[in-house]
C-alpha cells in the first residue's frame, strides 16, 4: 500500500467550518429521514411494490387486445411514474454518495454506488468539469476529454439525467457544469 503523503495541518478556522457543515447536513438529514418514517414511506414500499407487480402482469397480458383506452391508460401512468423517479433519484443518489464518506478510500463515486466501477470516460469528464471550476462549453470539453461527440453526448445525458452535472445555453453556446448551477 503506498504510502500517503503528510498532511499540513489545517486552519482552525476551515476545520470549525467542515464541522458546521457536516452538523448540519446530519441535522438536515435526520430531518428527512424522521419526515420519511412518519409518512410510513419505509413500509409503504411493498404495498407500491405489490401495485408495481400486478400492474406489469396487467400490462403483458392487455398486449394481446388493441384497446386504445387501456393503452392511453398505461401511458398515463408511464409519466407519472418518470415524473415521480425524475424527483426522487438525485435524493437516492445522493445517499448512495453519502453513504461513502466514511470509508478512508472515498472515491466520491459522483454518479454510481460505491461497489459499483466508474466508466474511465465518465471519470475523466468528471475530472474535467471539476477541474474547470465554472461552466465549460461543450466543444472545449470535447477537446480537453479527447472523447468521440457521442460518446461525450451519451455521457453528459447521464450526468444531467442524474442531477450530476446540468446544461445550459448561453446565446447559441452550450455550458456544461457540475450540480446544477449556472453561469
Amino acid at each position: 500500500m503506498a504510502r500517503q503523503p503528510e498532511a499540513s495541518p489545517a486552519p482552525a478556522e476551515l476545520i470549525a467550518n467542515v464541522r458546521k457543515s457536516v452538523r448540519t447536513a446530519v441535522d438536515v438529514l435526520t430531518h428527512l429521514e424522521r419526515s420519511l418514517e412518519r409518512g410510513g414511506f419505509a413500509e409503504g414500499a411493498a404495498t407500491y411494490n405489490s401495485m408495481c407487480n400486478t400492474l406489469l402482469g396487467q400490462r403483458l397480458w392487455s398486449r394481446g387486445f388493441e384497446n386504445p383506452e387501456i393503452d392511453a391508460a398505461f401511458g398515463e401512468l408511464s409519466r407519472l411514474a418518470a415524473r415521480i423517479h425524475a424527483t426522487l433519484a438525485p435524493y437516492t443518489q445522493m445517499m448512495v454518495r453519502l453513504g461513502a464518506l466514511s470509508a478512508d478510500d472515498v472515491d466520491l463515486g459522483l454518479t454510481r454506488a460505491p461497489e459499483e466501477a466508474v466508466d474511465p470516460d465518465e471519470r475523466r469528464l468528471l475530472e474535467v468539469l471539476h477541474e474547470a471550476g465554472k461552466p465549460i462549453s461543450f466543444t472545449r470539453l470535447r477537446t480537453r476529454t479527447g472523447l468521440p461527440r457521442a460518446s461525450l453526448e451519451k455521457l453528459l445525458t447521464h450526468l444531467v439525467d442524474a442531477g450530476v452535472a446540468s446544461e445550459v445555453r448561453v446565446s447559441s453556446r452550450r455550458m456544461i457544469t457540475l450540480g446544477s448551477g449556472s453561469p
